[in-house]
């Protein structure tokens, strides 16, 4: 009976060491070309909700521009945005990847200047800052 376990165990195939290391080599490749070009995407899905923030508050600029016959002043307090957005039940500026903001204005234009959080994936093609005026949002 020990004879024919033995048989059995010589009879079975399995990986040689070099065969695992070449496997383990092609993972450690396709790993290292997937996660930079998955980072980008992070930061570009980032900046499409900072996009979608700014849609929102120019609309809100316009109505206020309408009822008001001017934009809101310079001095306007935007270090409070994060009291807006959760007025209007859009969460934080940090949810929505906003560091800062800058605004100015008169009477007939308005500029706002977001700083993103995000820090790009040090090809130096991204840009942290983003610029919503009355004609439209820039990256």
């Amino acid at each position: 009976m020990s004879t024919s376990i033995k048989r059995i165990f010589r009879s079975e195939t399995g990986f040689t060491l070099v065969e695992l290391l070449v496997v383990i080599a092609v993972l450690g490749i396709l790993a290292g070309i997937a996660v930079p070009r998955l980072t980008g995407v992070q930061d570009k899905a980032k900046d499409a909700a900072i996009a979608s923030i700014a849609g929102g508050i120019r609309t809100a600029m316009g109505i206020y521009h309408v009822e008001n016959e001017k934009y809101p002043d310079s001095g306007a307090d935007w270090g409070t945005l994060n009291t807006v957005l959760d007025t209007l039940e859009l969460g934080t500026m940090a949810e929505h990847n906003i560091a800062s903001i800058n605004y100015e204005s008169t009477a007939d234009t308005f500029k706002l200047t977001f700083e993103s959080l995000t820090t790009g994936d040090g090809d130096g093609d991204h840009d942290p800052t983003h610029t919503l005026t009355e004609k439209g949002f820039t990256d």
